[in-house]
């Protein structure tokens, strides 16, 4: 398991996906009773279909903002070990544990490197081959749990900024984890050139 931007982790990946696009069609309004239906898809890209009532699909792909760099290091950090250099410092037990929990590396962003890391992921995600359709609409979802990453200060940042205009992905998203601030997960909806 990722240690750092994990709010969205699952052990399995196609839970991951459902469960970050479920998420986003809760900021959207839709709820358990709305009736579509999510299905992993059998070819990637999209990772997920939605199909409406109509019969109309929605391709999304979902691909994480977060720092690789950071997320290895995270997961080689050795929890005992950590502990045990807390107790080596006069730190009961009990909390040396726990604080190993949380010690972890992470990045500190510069709204620059957000926009471009999200450029990077848009250019990549639409440079693929999409399989199935034809759909309605196609998504680019860009889970972040990343800790510099706040959507308070971010949200207006991502929606400011004009992405260059991708050729098959017509609508993206920057999906934020859990917020107590505003009681949900923030979303920014990307804008496109032209």
């Amino acid at each position: 398991m990722r240690r750092c931007g994990n709010f969205f982790d699952w052990p399995d990946q196609n839970v991951e996906e459902l469960s970050a696009v479920r998420t986003l069609f809760e900021s959207w309004g839709y709820s358990a009773t709305t009736p579509i239906t999510l299905r992993s898809s059998e070819e990637d890209p999209p990772d997920v279909v939605a199909t409406d009532e109509a019969g109309n699909q929605m391709a999304i792909e979902v691909t994480e903002l977060v720092d690789e760099g950071a997320a290895r290091r995270n997961a080689q950090i050795d929890e005992a070990e950590v502990a045990a250099g807390f107790e080596a410092r006069g730190i009961g037990p009990d909390r040396a544990r726990q604080l190993a929990k949380v010690q972890s590396y992470y990045r500190e962003w510069k709204s620059d490197e957000v926009i471009g890391a999200i450029e990077k992921l848009l250019s990549r995600k639409d440079g693929k081959t999409w399989h199935g359709g034809p759909y309605t609409r196609t998504v680019l979802l860009v889970p972040t749990d990343e800790s510099d990453i706040d959507p308070e200060e971010y949200v207006s940042i991502i929606e400011a900024h004009e992405f260059p205009r991708p050729k098959i992905i017509t609508e993206g998203y920057v999906l934020f984890s859990y917020d107590p601030r505003t009681g949900g997960c923030p979303v920014a909806r990307l804008s496109f050139a032209g």
